[in-house]
């Protein structure tokens, strides 16, 4: 059986594209405004590509000499790569084990019900939902696409 399984949700016309090997991704920066302004958070995501770290005092360096640059008092960080607003997303929803199950030789997928309420408030245009069963496969496809560097990764939320 899988261990996990991707999915995209999405008007059909929109999935077919990817089925047929044509991908959209959005620039990260869309993300960001889609919460900021239309207070989306579902597919908004105000750190889009960015990371806050709670520290107690942070003493800044200077990479070559060591010379202390400044120190910042407790607070909160932002950190971010440059140019990130820039940065191409194409996003998936993940489902690992304990979403997965299988009987009689067939696989499914348990959405809870909490889920399936975030999924339709999320995803509002959605009318069908394009299963990857075999993500890494996928990930590979992806990776082989000439011209392009890809990084993907699972989103962790702290």
């Amino acid at each position: 059986m899988t261990s996990c399984i991707m999915i995209k949700f999405g008007k059909e016309a929109h999935l077919q594209d990817i089925v047929n090997g044509r991908l959209r991704f959005a620039p990260s920066q869309q993300y960001v405004t889609m919460e900021r302004d239309l207070h989306d958070k579902g597919q908004g995501d105000l750190l889009e590509g960015k990371m806050k770290i709670k520290a107690e005092r942070v003493r800044v360096h200077h990479p070559i000499t060591n010379e202390l640059l400044f120190v910042l008092p407790k607070g909160e960080i932002v950190v971010s790569i440059e140019n990130v607003n820039d940065m191409p997303v194409f996003c998936l929803s993940q489902y690992s084990d304990e979403n997965l199950g299988e009987v009689s030789g067939k696989q499914y997928v348990t959405i809870t019900h909490k889920n399936i309420d975030a999924i339709k408030a999320d995803f509002k245009d959605a009318t069908h939902a394009l299963i990857i069963f075999e993500p890494e496969k996928f990930l590979d496809d992806v990776h082989k696409i000439e011209g392009h560097k890809f990084v993907d990764d699972k989103i962790r939320y702290y």
